[in-house]
C-alpha cells in the first residue's frame, strides 16, 4: 500500500508517482491510490518502505527474507541512488507478501 503524509500536496504527488510505478511494472496493489497518514513526532522527510523483518539486536543486522517479494522489491533499490531520503524499516507485525511505502515531503 502506498501513503502519503496527510497535508503535503508535495508528498501526494509523489506517492502518486509511486502508484504510477508500481502499476506499471506489474504489482498488485491492496488500493489504486495512495491513502493519507498522518504520525505524531518529529516530521521527516522522504520514503520508509516497510516489510515484514527484525532485526537481530537493536540497531543490529537487518533479517528479512530476501527470496520474498518484498525481499526482492528492497534488492530492486540496492546501489540505486533515490531522489530522496529513502530508508527501509523492518517490522515483525507486516504481513508477509506486502510493502508499505510510506512518502512524506522531498525535503
Amino acid at each position: 500500500m502506498v501513503f502519503e503524509f496527510g497535508g503535503s500536496t508535495e508528498a501526494a504527488d509523489y506517492a502518486s508517482e509511486w502508484v504510477r510505478l508500481l502499476k506499471a511494472g506489474g504489482w498488485s496493489l491492496v488500493d489504486e491510490n495512495a491513502h493519507s497518514f498522518m504520525e505524531g513526532g518529529s516530521p521527516w522527510s522522504g520514503t520508509h518502505i516497510e516489510i515484514k523483518g527484525t532485526y537481530e539486536n537493536p540497531g543490529g543486522k537487518p533479517a528479512y527474507d530476501e527470496s520474498s517479494p518484498e525481499g526482492a522489491f528492497i534488492g530492486c533499490f540496492r546501489g540505486l541512488r533515490m531522489p530522496d531520503p529513502t530508508q527501509v524499516v523492518l517490522k515483525p507485525d507486516i504481513p508477509e507478501n506486502r510493502v508499505n511505502i510510506l512518502v512524506g515531503p522531498r525535503q
